[in-house]
């Protein structure tokens, strides 16, 4: 799941959206795991590139947590003290939310062991 992450940033910047738009929330527990038979390298695709290298590591590991993730689209000042980049949307602003990862139809979305429910995000 997050190789598609990965992926995802490199189309985004690749159609031209600046990397301080972008927000990449990842585990970051998968280009250096010892099964990885190519450490620092995460390919998605059959022959295809590395998409782990220059994506950002804006939030890892325990940060990959709700409440930090509405921090966060809220644009919360104590994320931005700790060196984190945060929302700076305004009203008349369009966001994207690429989300990839577990989740069903009752509304809820799964951060690593952590849910995230509809409700929490209206």
């Amino acid at each position: 799941m997050q190789a598609s992450v990965y992926r995802a940033y490199h189309v985004l910047r690749a159609r031209g959206i600046p990397s301080d738009h972008i927000i990449v929330m990842h585990y970051d527990n998968m280009a250096y795991n010892p099964r990885n038979p190519t450490p620092g390298v995460v390919i998605n695709d059959v022959n295809g590139m590395d998409v782990y290298h220059n994506v950002p590591k804006d939030y890892t590991g325990d940060d990959v947590d709700p409440q930090i993730f509405i921090s966060m689209l809220k644009g919360d000042s104590k994320l931005v003290k700790r060196g984190k980049k945060v929302l700076k949307s305004g009203p008349n602003d369009h966001v994207f939310i690429y989300y990839f990862g577990h989740g069903d139809e009752s509304g809820f979305i799964q951060l690593i062991d952590k849910k995230l429910y509809r409700d929490e995000l209206m």
